[in-house]
């Protein structure tokens, strides 16, 4: 795991531009690493000067560590896009826990329709298949979905429907996960009314080794999703 700390000036630009000439700069390093813990794994911190972003060293350093890199939150995502970590999967995950503990609250959903663009394969949709029998998914048809549904009717003899519904009143509770926001809340239909749906809080509750990924400047959801604190 990469977390860039800092995108730094040349520290000779910055001087020419204050107009600052009575002492000699100094040459700085163009890149600053280091390394820290968590869970007895290594992550490294880098610091990197912006000129030398484009340079051959940097780029198969960032190719080599693809999907594995994180950013301070003052450093624009632009930077280093197609690069990042991805907490999307782990976003859903608390999504959906929510879901199934507001369907356990409520004690009277009898069916419900998850629409996305890839199955999603996560003890917590299991959960809501354990809880809500009649549940329907709208997704491609693929080996996934096949697999999901086989699992769903082993553990608990549902049948899991899959097609296209383009309705929100036909289902008790109708979410499509594709609109999730950055912050990892959605839109819900509950009995045909709009509302939204909050993700679980007990996903983002910081640990210890949260707690190092916010002293390199890393949002707190997203070093929660590095972590997993709640594990998949």
């Amino acid at each position: 795991m990469l977390v860039i700390k800092d995108v730094f000036e040349d520290p000779k630009k910055e001087k020419k531009k204050r107009k600052i000439f009575k002492d000699k700069p100094k040459d700085a390093k163009a890149l600053i690493r280091y390394t820290d813990y968590f869970n007895s794994k290594p992550f490294y911190i880098l610091e990197i000067e912006r000129d030398y972003l484009n340079s051959e060293r940097i780029q198969k350093l960032l190719s080599a560590y693809k999907g594995r890199i994180v950013l301070n939150e003052i450093i624009s995502q632009e930077l280093f896009e197609g690069y990042l970590f991805n907490a999307t999967d782990y976003f859903l995950r608390a999504l959906l826990s929510s879901l199934a503990n507001k369907i356990k609250f409520e004690k009277n959903i009898r069916s419900i329709c998850i629409k996305y663009y890839k199955v999603l394969i996560c003890e917590e949709i299991f959960e809501l298949v354990k809880i809500v029998r009649n549940f329907h998914y709208e997704v491609e048809a693929d080996d996934k979905i096949e697999m999901f549904k086989n699992e769903c009717f082993a553990r608990y003899g549902t049948f899991v429907s899959v097609g296209w519904y383009n309705t929100v009143e036909c289902f008790d509770i109708y979410i499509d996960l594709s609109q999730m926001s950055e912050d990892g809340k959605c839109e819900i239909y509950f009995k045909g009314k709009r509302g939204l749906l909050y993700p679980d809080n007990s996903y983002f509750e910081v640990d210890d080794n949260v707690r190092k990924l916010l002293k390199y400047g890393v949002n707190k959801k997203i070093g929660c999703a590095i972590c997993e604190i709640k594990k998949a």
